[in-house]
Protein backbone atom coordinates (compact mmCIF):
# COMPACT_ATOMS: atom_id res chain seq x y z
CA UNK A 1 0.00 0.00 0.00
CA UNK A 2 1.29 3.24 -0.64
CA UNK A 3 0.35 6.27 0.40
CA UNK A 4 -0.66 9.42 -1.15
CA UNK A 5 -2.31 12.77 -0.29
CA UNK A 6 -5.50 13.93 1.46
CA UNK A 7 -6.03 10.33 2.43
CA UNK A 8 -5.43 8.45 -0.77
CA UNK A 9 -3.73 5.48 -1.12
CA UNK A 10 -2.36 2.89 -4.10
CA UNK A 11 -3.41 -0.61 -2.99
CA UNK A 12 -1.99 -3.38 -4.49
CA UNK A 13 -3.32 -7.13 -3.92
CA UNK A 14 -1.55 -10.28 -5.51
CA UNK A 15 -3.67 -12.46 -7.59
CA UNK A 16 -3.63 -14.72 -10.67
CA UNK A 17 -7.33 -15.07 -10.98
CA UNK A 18 -7.60 -11.64 -12.90
CA UNK A 19 -11.17 -11.92 -13.63
CA UNK A 20 -11.75 -12.22 -9.68
CA UNK A 21 -9.18 -9.11 -9.12
CA UNK A 22 -12.20 -6.28 -8.68
CA UNK A 23 -14.00 -9.26 -6.61
CA UNK A 24 -10.59 -9.37 -4.16
CA UNK A 25 -10.50 -5.71 -3.45
CA UNK A 26 -13.92 -5.37 -2.36
CA UNK A 27 -13.10 -8.07 0.11
CA UNK A 28 -9.95 -6.35 1.14
CA UNK A 29 -11.65 -2.99 1.81
CA UNK A 30 -14.66 -4.48 3.56
CA UNK A 31 -12.50 -6.65 6.05
CA UNK A 32 -10.09 -3.50 6.87
CA UNK A 33 -11.15 0.37 8.23
CA UNK A 34 -11.01 1.51 4.63
CA UNK A 35 -15.08 0.44 4.53
CA UNK A 36 -15.41 3.47 6.80
CA UNK A 37 -14.09 5.90 4.49
CA UNK A 38 -16.24 7.72 1.48
CA UNK A 39 -15.39 6.63 -1.63
CA UNK A 40 -13.65 9.47 -3.72
CA UNK A 41 -12.13 9.96 -7.66
CA UNK A 42 -8.81 10.81 -8.03
CA UNK A 43 -8.08 14.61 -8.55
CA UNK A 44 -7.62 14.27 -12.23
CA UNK A 45 -11.55 12.79 -13.10
CA UNK A 46 -14.05 15.09 -13.11
CA UNK A 47 -18.30 14.26 -12.37
CA UNK A 48 -19.60 12.77 -8.74
CA UNK A 49 -19.80 9.22 -10.33
CA UNK A 50 -17.21 6.99 -8.13
CA UNK A 51 -15.47 4.34 -10.33
CA UNK A 52 -12.35 2.20 -9.54
CA UNK A 53 -9.60 1.78 -11.72
CA UNK A 54 -6.73 -0.56 -11.72
CA UNK A 55 -3.89 -2.64 -13.90
CA UNK A 56 -1.64 -5.14 -13.71
CA UNK A 57 2.27 -5.24 -13.21
CA UNK A 58 4.63 -7.69 -14.11
CA UNK A 59 5.66 -10.75 -12.07
CA UNK A 60 8.15 -12.56 -14.27
CA UNK A 61 11.47 -10.75 -13.65
CA UNK A 62 12.75 -7.78 -15.89
CA UNK A 63 13.09 -8.09 -20.00
CA UNK A 64 15.85 -9.91 -21.46
CA UNK A 65 16.69 -6.32 -23.43
CA UNK A 66 16.34 -3.15 -21.98
CA UNK A 67 17.41 -1.07 -24.25
CA UNK A 68 18.06 -0.54 -27.91
CA UNK A 69 19.17 2.55 -29.74
CA UNK A 70 17.51 5.71 -28.46
CA UNK A 71 15.29 4.09 -25.96
CA UNK A 72 15.79 2.61 -22.52
CA UNK A 73 13.09 0.97 -20.28
CA UNK A 74 12.48 1.99 -16.55
CA UNK A 75 9.99 0.66 -14.29
CA UNK A 76 6.93 -1.47 -14.72
CA UNK A 77 7.82 -1.44 -18.42
CA UNK A 78 11.68 -3.04 -18.31
CA UNK A 79 9.93 -5.52 -15.85
CA UNK A 80 11.34 -4.60 -12.50
CA UNK A 81 9.02 -5.70 -9.92
CA UNK A 82 9.92 -7.51 -7.02
CA UNK A 83 8.73 -11.05 -7.93
CA UNK A 84 8.02 -12.49 -4.37
CA UNK A 85 5.84 -9.33 -2.97
CA UNK A 86 4.61 -7.67 -6.39
CA UNK A 87 6.26 -3.94 -5.33
CA UNK A 88 8.04 -2.09 -7.48
CA UNK A 89 7.86 1.70 -6.56
CA UNK A 90 11.89 1.68 -5.51
CA UNK A 91 12.77 -0.23 -8.40
CA UNK A 92 11.20 2.37 -10.74
CA UNK A 93 12.74 5.30 -9.49
CA UNK A 94 16.24 4.10 -8.77
CA UNK A 95 16.11 2.50 -12.80
CA UNK A 96 15.14 6.12 -13.63
CA UNK A 97 18.28 7.64 -12.00
CA UNK A 98 20.32 4.96 -13.84
CA UNK A 99 18.68 5.37 -16.92
CA UNK A 100 18.99 9.75 -16.53
CA UNK A 101 22.58 9.20 -15.92
CA UNK A 102 23.08 7.23 -19.48
CA UNK A 103 20.80 9.52 -21.40
CA UNK A 104 22.72 12.45 -20.02
CA UNK A 105 26.24 11.44 -20.94
CA UNK A 106 24.95 10.14 -24.28
CA UNK A 107 23.59 13.32 -25.10
CA UNK A 108 26.97 15.27 -24.61
CA UNK A 109 28.55 12.74 -26.76
CA UNK A 110 25.31 12.84 -29.99
CA UNK A 111 25.49 9.45 -29.50
CA UNK A 112 21.79 7.81 -28.82
CA UNK A 113 23.45 4.13 -30.10
CA UNK A 114 22.19 0.64 -28.44
CA UNK A 115 26.15 0.64 -28.04
CA UNK A 116 26.58 4.23 -25.82
CA UNK A 117 23.52 3.42 -23.94
CA UNK A 118 24.54 -0.50 -22.73
CA UNK A 119 26.04 0.75 -19.68
CA UNK A 120 22.57 1.49 -18.57
CA UNK A 121 21.43 -2.66 -18.03
CA UNK A 122 25.22 -2.94 -16.62
CA UNK A 123 24.17 -0.74 -14.27
CA UNK A 124 20.62 -1.84 -13.01
CA UNK A 125 21.95 -5.70 -13.06
CA UNK A 126 24.92 -4.61 -10.69
CA UNK A 127 22.67 -3.30 -8.41
CA UNK A 128 19.33 -5.06 -8.67
CA UNK A 129 18.89 -8.56 -6.66
CA UNK A 130 19.25 -12.04 -8.86
CA UNK A 131 15.68 -12.28 -10.37
CA UNK A 132 16.99 -15.64 -11.45
CA UNK A 133 17.23 -16.44 -7.92
CA UNK A 134 14.12 -15.12 -6.97
CA UNK A 135 11.64 -16.67 -9.17
CA UNK A 136 12.71 -19.88 -8.83
CA UNK A 137 12.28 -19.37 -4.78
CA UNK A 138 8.87 -18.00 -6.04
CA UNK A 139 8.12 -21.01 -8.11
CA UNK A 140 8.94 -23.05 -5.18
CA UNK A 141 6.74 -20.96 -2.41
CA UNK A 142 3.99 -21.12 -4.77
CA UNK A 143 4.39 -25.08 -4.83
CA UNK A 144 3.50 -25.61 -0.68
CA UNK A 145 0.35 -26.62 0.25
CA UNK A 146 -1.29 -24.37 3.61
CA UNK A 147 -0.16 -26.35 5.90
CA UNK A 148 3.40 -25.96 4.81
CA UNK A 149 3.28 -22.77 4.32
CA UNK A 150 1.57 -22.79 8.09
CA UNK A 151 4.79 -24.17 9.40
CA UNK A 152 6.72 -22.27 7.59
CA UNK A 153 5.29 -19.33 9.38
CA UNK A 154 5.40 -20.61 12.90
CA UNK A 155 9.23 -21.50 12.14
CA UNK A 156 10.21 -17.92 11.30
CA UNK A 157 10.94 -15.48 14.46
CA UNK A 158 9.19 -12.48 15.52
CA UNK A 159 11.95 -10.04 14.04
CA UNK A 160 13.87 -11.05 11.09
CA UNK A 161 15.91 -7.52 10.68
CA UNK A 162 18.82 -8.80 12.68
CA UNK A 163 18.68 -12.64 11.18
CA UNK A 164 22.43 -13.61 10.02
CA UNK A 165 23.61 -15.94 8.35
CA UNK A 166 23.51 -18.79 11.40
CA UNK A 167 19.92 -17.90 12.51
CA UNK A 168 18.82 -18.07 8.62
CA UNK A 169 20.42 -22.08 8.68
CA UNK A 170 18.77 -22.61 12.09
CA UNK A 171 15.07 -21.69 10.40
CA UNK A 172 15.65 -24.20 7.37
CA UNK A 173 16.85 -26.54 10.15
CA UNK A 174 13.94 -26.17 11.92
CA UNK A 175 11.73 -26.71 8.76
CA UNK A 176 13.30 -29.65 7.97
CA UNK A 177 13.18 -31.33 10.64
CA UNK A 178 9.81 -30.74 11.48
CA UNK A 179 9.00 -31.54 7.59
CA UNK A 180 11.77 -33.77 6.35
CA UNK A 181 9.82 -33.91 2.85
CA UNK A 182 10.34 -29.85 2.31
CA UNK A 183 13.87 -30.55 1.00
CA UNK A 184 12.46 -32.37 -1.95
CA UNK A 185 10.21 -29.00 -2.67
CA UNK A 186 13.27 -26.64 -2.91
CA UNK A 187 12.46 -25.08 0.30
CA UNK A 188 15.89 -23.07 0.54
CA UNK A 189 15.35 -21.58 -2.67
CA UNK A 190 11.75 -20.10 -1.17
CA UNK A 191 14.35 -19.12 1.87
CA UNK A 192 16.93 -17.33 -0.60
CA UNK A 193 13.85 -15.94 -1.93
CA UNK A 194 12.66 -14.29 0.92
CA UNK A 195 16.37 -12.63 1.85
CA UNK A 196 16.78 -10.90 -1.58
CA UNK A 197 12.78 -9.68 -1.15
CA UNK A 198 13.98 -8.03 1.99
CA UNK A 199 14.01 -3.80 2.03
CA UNK A 200 17.63 -3.88 1.51
CA UNK A 201 17.27 -5.99 -1.79
CA UNK A 202 14.85 -3.42 -2.53
CA UNK A 203 11.98 -6.18 -1.48
CA UNK A 204 8.59 -5.08 -0.34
Amino acid sequence: MIPKNDGRANVGLVTEDKKGAVKALDAFIENTHFKELAAVNPPWREGDKVRGFGGTIPISGPHETTHTDGLMLIGDAAGFTSPLFEGGSHLALKSAVYAAEVAQQAVVKGDLSASCLSRYPRMWKAEFPPYHKILRGKEALYALTDAELSLMARCFPEEMNDMGVTGKGMVVLRLLFRRPSLYFKRIVSAMLAFGYSRAKHYGW
